[in-house]
């Protein structure tokens, strides 16, 4: 290594054009930052971590933002996993949820940014949708701190947006973040959601309705649903809600607001929206 050390950049650069084996670069990457930034960039054009980011989720553990936004100009794909990984002492994870389980709010926005998904395009763009999502879900259900969260759910949600186009909201990923945001009683992302759709839902689905009308915070709930049908998303005619659920005074309360009567039926109310 010492002699590695000695050697002026142009040979190291001769020498990292003929890595073929993605454990001698791992070897050098993990070794020393300067022959790290050096020697990454053959083993990336070769197509080493071209679909395969063994450096790239190592670098994001590692917080090193200068190798994770080079790697990514080079072509390393931010949502690639690969059990081979386990082989040598890394976690089968993806670049992005190493920095999502880090909460590494910077290293996020890199993952998920416009040269980001450049590179998804020439690989598997469904798999930077899938992985953002696999992220979003993930957010949702960490231990954060409240603007934590916020921020990166802003950030995936954001690109979502980006990458599904205006008509996000009729295609399922978007219609699953309308819910998660609608049942979470996130007002903020609700309006994301509905300011930046151009084409939206014609229907709500019913158990969307129920996410909402179940948390029983009126206020919360009128705002959303106002946001809702100002954006023209209807809401069912008929669904079904728990006799327990649908006795509280604040449910029958909301109920009646937005239109619907109750139609006793045994262990249940069935909902009818005139």
């Amino acid at each position: 290594m010492a002699v590695l050390l000695d050697l002026p950049n142009e040979l190291l650069i001769e020498i990292g054009n003929h890595i073929t084996c993605p454990r001698d670069a791992l070897y050098f990457l993990f070794t020393c930052r300067r022959l790290a930034y050096i020697l990454i960039d053959a083993p990336v054009k070769s197509n080493i971590w071209y679909n395969n980011s063994d450096a790239l989720a190592w670098a994001v553990s590692n917080d090193r933002p200068d190798l994770v936004s080079r790697m990514i100009k080079l072509g390393a794909n931010p949502m690639a996993t690969d059990r081979q990984r386990v082989l040598i002492g890394l976690s089968p994870e993806s670049a992005l949820i190493a920095a999502v389980t880090r909460r590494r709010i910077g290293m996020v926005e890199l993952l998920t940014g416009d040269e980001a998904q450049s590179t998804a395009e020439k690989i598997d763009i469904k798999q930077f949708e899938r992985g953002l999502m696999a992220a979003h879900d993930m957010v949702r259900v960490m231990a954060l701190k409240e603007s934590d969260q916020l921020s990166l759910l802003h950030i995936l949600v954001g690109r979502l947006i980006k990458l599904l186009g205006p008509d996000y909201l009729t295609t399922d990923t978007g219609i699953r973040l309308l819910e998660s945001a609608c049942g979470e009683r996130r007002v903020d992302m609700v309006r994301l959601l509905l300011a930046s759709a151009r084409a939206g839902l014609k229907e709500l689905p019913p158990k969307t309705i129920l996410k909402v009308f179940t948390q029983c915070d009126e206020a919360v709930t009128v705002e959303i649903y106002d946001m809702l049908l100002s954006a023209g998303v209807q809401l069912p005619h008929l669904f079904r809600v728990r006799r327990g659920l649908g006795a509280r005074p604040k449910m029958k309360s909301l109920l009646k607001r937005f239109g619907y009567s109750m139609i006793d039926d045994t262990d249940s109310f069935l909902l009818h929206k005139a």
